[in-house]
């Protein structure tokens, strides 16, 4: 066998033996290292910006993305907000980069924006994905783009003036925006708007405000399942939150509870500066049936919006003027939009649904729902609703809606809100174009021969054909790649690759320029070949040893370039990496220090076979040197006690003991030092290298004792242990050992009162602290940046250090708060520390305050005041301690009403009014009892609420007779006396309040008599009085007014009979007696007395006197004996002698009244007008009872059951009558001749008789 192949067989088994030792007893060798050429000169910005259209907005960003909006509706869509989903690769889109622009063709137009509904890409600042809300203005049928600007580094943050804002007062949400203002108990009516003040009017559009929970209940009154028991503003809210808050818009949630059921309503309101958008989602955990649901209801004062305008899918506008009648509207389910609206005040609001409204596991029994919208004049409220009819719900069914409510200036018309309206419901297409990057890219791969990768290359870019103009230049990664982003340039970039390495001679490279590359023209990929290979070389002797003094020289055959001379190889593992010239013939050589010329046996270390030289390399080669002899070294290894990976916290020390010792007896041996150095993971240098301390009890060991406190907690690092043997003829230098030392951040307990409840004063009497404590050293951590955000308000910054571990927020801060319950989160951060954030509940209680009420017109508890005069009153506001409290702001309003005012301070705490009922802006109060309020507010004060019954009372007045004597005939007054033969006599009454004044325009009533107003509050009427003596009639007079009590007075009316002044006898005593001497008794056959033919008494007595005398029987006329009680007679029983109708007393059987007044009645009589017909009836012969019936005006059918009812009661009686009549002839004829007698001795009487007797002889009379 060739002594050649005897020597390589040596090697072979020597290695087979002794490399497993080796192996096993020291780390893995790490891969090889090669020196970096430092970076070069980055060089000029580039000066030409990459050609887009439109241009490129701002270069400082580097993405843009193109946004589309596309109407396929044929529909304008003006100042409309839309949503748009956007999702981003990884670290691309940085936190806060986010621009939106809109190229009007020649300027870029800022687009206020809204990011929200945002992820990250885990453990960064990166979007993943997001939703983002701006407005658009967009003709019909076109597309329109806008256009998504982002960065990948921070660029700040953007700010926009806020549309819409809100605040929090403890017990209050309001949101508010130029044109209304909303608010949200969190108390009550679960959390919905309760009330809304419109800003174009200047009014609430219900009466009720954020001081007012009485009354109205509220402007959002529902979803509610039967509105009594089962409505959403039957209790408080069981969740809230702000979610989202501006600049465009602001999220508010709320979960309320469908009043005594088993349910719940999700609310969601999304605040827009044009009103809000509004999601329910009521959701029923246990079946409920048979009740009205109802949702989207908005409530408005009486008569406020006169006009509706709605819409169907497919028709046109139709507007209704309501009138002065209440009426209802319904509008069904194919309704596009409808709205309320005022010109003259400018209120308006309207609604639509973005999304058809959707039920699952619920029975809607009518099988649809409509809109009604309900007009009130003065009664009730103006307001909508959505009426779905009686729904069942299965357990888990639910009703989801979402609608909007659009708030505009009324005067405008409907035309806002249709432009609106249509626009958002219309087909609106958007899509999302491709990201743009304003640099374009280049990657660049530099490669040897064969295609491997050369990794440390630098590329350069240069603007100009001659290389000197740099623009930019990177190094390879170990992939041998690099990536530019390069502005646009038409004359094109230059590219080149060079290795300029340490170890070739002066001058010497491997370079390669590419020529002209053209961004957009060229591919964005290149690929720059160097005339370069790798050669990677390790240096043993001939049992194995690691040669580590050896040197290596690469002697090329001819040409260039120049030899590599004497480059050390590695002085631990032996071993060197170089790069060589591609395709080029060269030696390797290898000398040591006793041997300038080594015989050495190249092995390819990849299959192990015998490389011969010259060699010639078009790629990479990795060789194995071994020395045709043995050097005789001892191996050595570092080993370090305790392992290879070490725990400690920052600030603790730790011990590292490290020993050098002779591999396979494992026996310490001397050392010249061990040194060690600390890196992070990535190579970063922490601690050069430093020596460690010998232990010289013992050989071999080394030591030191690392104090944390150079370190950073937190961290993994790498401590590398280095060694050289103190004989290294002998023994050999060992390979360096990695272990790792993790230093974790010391824990921190933050100590803090997590709920504060305090009372609001100013300068703050309480601080907002936290104390950081040490947990590991129980010691106060006194380098903290503690930083705090109190959630919903800007306030946010770092907390001030106050010493020994305590940091508060600023007393500025604190003292800028008002009374309300805050949410400060607290976020400590100390390098070395692990401290987690906090959240402190900060309840910050109003002043306490008492208010006082006072007013001359307060009477035990209630309030009374005249209708139409003027009330005073005062509060007197003071806090706790009696201190007067001013400033306030204090108002009353009447419940039920629109009345409603501020008071005025007149200093120390007193605040006045004076209303002059009759002066109200909106007129007078119309009397009747309310519920009055005043409301003291001021900021951080305790608010203060009043409620008192208030009675408003009318005008009390007073009905006087005028004292007037007109003549000797009769005077006026309390008591009127007149003779009969004056026709009319006049009453004159004055009517006057109770302060004197006069009250004109009343309704006076006397007797049915027309009364007239002759002066103010001065009324005249003439009384008939023409025929009546001796008589005294009481005249009731009654006054009455609108807003005035009614009064009424009594009026004494006696009249005298007139007297004939030469006989001396009774005007009407005369005529009877003249008349019965003049006119023959066949003059009165005829008589009729009112509506029935009756002969009178008086009559037949006279007929009787007559007929004595023609036949010449005696008679003798005598002077009555009592003229008063004759007179009273005739005018009880006969006024119609006179003509003068009495009021007669009639008389109707009970059973027949209670029959046949009622239908009567029915038909428009008074109760004692229906008595006197049928009395008359009764009277009346059963032929002519259908004649008066007719001329009544009694409808037939009632007409023939009254004759009905008066046939049966006379067939009843018919018996009982026939049986009288016999009675009653017998009577009459044993009576007349007691006639004669009587006649003719009136002295006695006798005429007087006839006047005075029953009503039964009166009939009597008749019938003979």
């Amino acid at each position: 066998m060739p002594v050649r192949s005897k020597r390589l067989l040596s090697a072979l088994l020597a290695a087979a033996i002794i490399l497993p030792l080796i192996l096993a007893v020291a780390p893995a060798l790490p891969q090889p290292t090669i020196p970096l050429p430092p970076p070069m000169n980055s060089g000029e910005q580039p000066a030409d910006p990459k050609q887009f259209y439109p241009p490129w907005w701002n270069h400082s960003f580097r993405y843009r993305l193109q946004v589309n909006f596309t109407d396929t509706s044929n529909v304008d869509h003006v100042d409309q907000p839309v949503d748009v989903y956007l999702t981003f690769s990884s670290g691309t889109c940085y936190n806060n980069s986010i621009r939106v622009r809109y190229y009007d063709g020649s300027d870029w137009m800022t687009v206020p924006c809204q990011v929200w509904n945002e992820t990250y890409w885990d453990g960064t600042s990166y979007y993943k994905s997001l939703t983002l809300t701006f407005y658009i203005n967009l003709t019909a049928s076109s597309t329109k783009t806008y256009y998504v600007y982002y960065n990948d580094t921070d660029s700040g943050v953007e700010t926009y003036t806020n549309e819409v804002w809100w605040s929090f007062n403890g017990t209050h949400y309001t949101f508010e925006s130029s044109i209304y203002r909303a608010n949200c108990s969190t108390t009550a009516r679960g959390g919905k708007i309760e009330a809304c003040y419109n800003k174009i009017s200047g009014t609430y559009w219900t009466s009720r405000t954020i001081n007012d929970p009485l009354g109205n209940w509220g402007f959002h009154w529902n979803p509610d399942y039967d509105y009594s028991t089962g409505t959403t503003s039957r209790y408080a809210p069981s969740a809230h939150q702000v979610v989202e808050s501006g600049p465009l818009f602001i999220t508010y949630t709320t979960r309320a509870k469908l009043g005594d059921y088993d349910a719940y309503c999700n609310i969601t309101y999304r605040f827009f500066k044009w009103g809000w958008i509004c999601e329910t989602n009521s959701t029923f955990n246990s079946p409920a049936s048979g009740r009205d649901y109802r949702n989207n209801e908005w409530v408005f004062n009486p008569g406020i919006m006169p006009n509706l305008t709605y819409k169907y899918q497919y028709g046109t506008p139709t507007t209704i003027t309501f009138g002065s009648s209440d009426q209802q509207v319904n509008l069904y389910s194919n309704i596009l939009w409808f709205c309320l609206w005022d010109q003259s005040d400018r209120e308006a609001a309207g609604t639509f649904d973005l999304v058809s409204p959707q039920v699952s596991g619920a029975n809607v029994r009518q099988g649809y729902w409509y809109y009604r919208v309900f007009w009130r004049v003065t009664s009730y409220y103006e307001f909508w609703d959505r009426y779905w009819g009686v729904v069942d719900f299965s357990a888990g069914g639910w009703i989801y809606e979402k609608f909007a409510v659009y708030i505009w200036n009324g005067s405008q018309g409907y035309a806002p809100f249709q432009a609106f309206a249509e626009g958002m419901k219309a087909n609106l297409t958007v899509s999302a174009g491709t990201p743009e990057d304003v640099f374009y890219k280049l990657e660049v791969t530099v490669t040897d021969p064969s295609g491997a990768p050369i990794p440390n290359a630098n590329v350069s870019v240069f603007n100009d054909g001659d290389y000197t103009q740099l623009n930019v230049s990177k190094l390879t990664d170990e992939n041998g790649k690099c990536t530019f982003h390069l502005y646009y340039s038409g004359g094109g970039y230059y590219l080149q690759a060079n290795l300029s390495l340490p170890y070739l001679p002066p001058g010497d490279q491997y370079v390669n320029q590419t020529g002209k590359w053209t961004p957009g023209v060229n591919s964005s990929s290149v690929t720059i070949v160097l005339n370069a290979t790798r050669l990677y070389i390790e240096v043993y002797d001939k049992l194995g040893s690691r040669v580590q003094n050896a040197n290596v020289t690469i002697n090329y055959t001819s040409g260039s370039p120049q030899n590599i001379v004497n480059q050390s190889v590695d002085l631990y593992y032996a071993n060197i990496c170089l790069y060589v010239k591609a395709g080029a013939s060269f030696y390797v050589n290898v000398s040591t220090q006793a041997y300038p010329n080594e015989q050495i046996i190249l092995y390819n270390m990849s299959d192990g076979s015998v490389l011969s030289q010259p060699l010639a390399l078009n790629g990479p080669a990795d060789i194995r040197v071994e020395l045709d002899r043995s050097i005789f070294v001892r191996q050595t290894q570092l080993r370090c006690e305790g392992g290879s990976f070490f725990t400690v916290y920052w600030s603790d020390e730790v011990n590292f003991s490290v020993w050098m010792e002779w591999v396979g007896p494992n026996i310490g041996i001397n050392a010249s030092w061990i040194n060690y150095t600390i890196l992070y993971p990535n190579g970063t240098l922490v601690v050069p290298q430093t020596t460690m301390t010998e232990n010289t009890s013992v050989i071999g060991q080394w030591y030191v004792t690392l104090n944390t406190t150079i370190l950073i907690g937190g961290h993994t690092y790498i401590v590398r242990f280095y060694g050289k043997p103190l004989d290294t003829d002998i023994y050999s230098y060992p390979v360096p050992i990695t272990v790792y030392l993790q230093v974790n951040e010391l824990p921190v307990t933050v100590e803090y009162q997590p709920f504060i409840n305090v009372t609001w004063s100013s300068p703050p009497s309480f601080n907002v602290s936290v104390y950081l404590n040490d947990t590991r050293r129980n010691m106060p951590v006194a380098n903290a940046v503690a930083s705090y955000s109190i959630l919903g308000t800007s306030y946010s910054g770092t907390m001030d250090y106050a010493g020994n571990g305590y940091y508060m927020i600023p007393a500025n801060v604190i003292g800028n708060l008002s009374s309300g319950v805050y949410t400060i989160e607290v976020t400590p951060t100390a390098q070395n520390y692990s401290i987690t954030s906090v959240k402190i509940t900060l309840v910050i209680n109003p002043i306490p305050t008492v208010a006082n009420f006072s007013s001359e017109f307060l009477q035990d508890g209630r309030l009374s005041v005249i209708y139409n005069r003027t009330l005073t009153f005062s509060v007197e506001l003071k806090d706790a301690n009696g201190n007067p409290i001013t400033d306030a702001i204090v108002t009353w309003s009447i419940i039920g009403t629109e009345y409603s005012g501020a008071m005025i301070e007149e200093g120390g705490g007193v605040y006045v009014a004076t209303l002059n009922l009759s002066e109200l802006p909106l007129g007078p109060i119309e009397p009747g009892s309310y519920v009055f309020t005043v409301t003291a507010f001021k900021q951080n004060y305790q608010e203060q609420r009043i409620m008192l019954p208030l009675s408003i009372s009318e005008i009390p007045v007073t009905l006087t007779p005028v004292m007037l004597p007109l003549s000797s005939k009769f005077i006026i007054g309390p008591y009127v006396m007149v003779e009969s033969n004056v026709p009319f006599v006049p009453l004159v009454f004055m009517l006057k309040d109770d302060s004197g004044r006069p009250v004109t325009g009343a309704n006076v009533t006397i007797l049915g008599l027309p009364v007239w107003e002759v002066s103010p509050g001065v009324y005249f009427t003439l009384v008939p009085v023409s025929g009546l003596s001796d008589v005294a009639l009481p005249v009731s007079v009654k006054a009455e007014k609108a807003y005035y009590q009614s009064t009424s007075t009594v009026v004494l009316l006696n009249v005298k009979e007139w007297t004939i002044p030469l006989v001396n006898l009774p005007y009407r005593v005369f005529l009877a007696l003249l008349a019965s001497v003049l006119v023959p008794s066949s003059a009165f056959a005829s008589y009729v007395y009112l509506q029935r033919a009756r002969i009178p008494p008086i009559i037949r007595r006279i007929d009787y006197l007559i007929d004595r005398i023609s036949k010449g029987l005696p008679v003798e006329v005598g002077k009555p004996t009592s003229r008063e009680s004759v007179m009273t007679a005739v005018l009880g029983a006969e006024l119609s002698l006179i003509g003068v109708e009495p009021r007669p007393a009639v008389y109707v059987p009970p059973e027949v009244a209670d029959k046949l007044v009622p239908l009567l009645v029915e038909i428009g009589k008074s109760e004692s007008e229906a008595q006197v017909i049928l009395a008359e009836l009764r009277a009346t012969s059963p032929a002519e009872r259908e004649k008066l019936l007719e001329t009544l005006g009694v409808p037939p059918d009632i007409s023939a059951a009254i004759l009905q009812e008066l046939e049966k009661e006379e067939e009843q009686k018919q018996p009982e009558k026939r049986t009288r009549k016999r009675r009653k002839t017998r009577e009459v004829a044993e009576e007349e001749p007691k006639e004669e007698e009587q006649a003719g001795k009136p002295e006695e009487g006798g005429g007087e008789g006839e006047v005075e007797g029953k009503s039964g002889e009166s009939t009597g009379g008749e019938q003979n």
